[in-house]
């Protein structure tokens, strides 16, 4: 079957028209555009069914004790399910695994983590940054957070942890 006759999509005339205009020898980028497996960022002068998808991203950096990784799984899986509930588009924690190369600061180093400490590398993806302020601001409030929000059974010290957040630049 035809890559044009697997994808009917709402786009579809206009992926024909455009794919239309390519010579027999780029009939690969053909095939990637009318399947969808070419999903450039736009908005493109040429590629008129893609839009610019402004993501924003909040990153995290923690140093965690070893002995209090099962604690902190439970914490950050219901903390996944109230951030998406209110609209995060993903949410994921990482533990580190390959983390000490000879070049560069490595993610050990930069977490500050001490030989009985994981790192910990989360990030939440959102649509935007005025997206992302309108989730916190719920989040703050929310009794949920708040309750897992005990300093005093908190399995990692939140002063130690790196927190930023970052216009997304390059989406693949």
């Amino acid at each position: 079957m035809a890559p044009a006759e697997k994808d009917r999509g709402k786009n579809f005339d206009q992926k024909q028209n455009f794919c239309g205009k390519l010579s027999e020898s780029h009939a690969f980028v053909r095939e990637m555009i009318m399947t969808d497996e070419f999903l450039p960022l736009g908005p493109h002068p040429h590629i008129p069914w893609r839009t610019a998808m402004a993501r924003y991203v909040d990153g995290f950096l923690l140093p965690l004790p070893k002995a209090k990784l099962a604690a902190y799984r439970r914490v950050a899986t219901k903390a996944a399910k109230i951030w998406r509930e209110y609209g995060a588009l993903d949410y994921q924690e990482c533990v580190g695994d390959d983390l000490d190369f000879p070049f560069g600061v490595s993610f050990t180093k930069a977490a500050k983590a001490k030989p009985d400490e994981l790192v910990v590398f989360s990030y939440i993806v959102y649509e935007s940054r005025a997206q992302r302020n309108r989730i916190n601001a719920k989040i703050v409030k929310d009794p949920r957070i708040a309750a897992m929000c005990n300093d005093k059974n908190a399995p990692f010290n939140p002063k130690r942890m790196a927190y930023g957040g970052f216009k997304v630049i390059v989406a693949g």
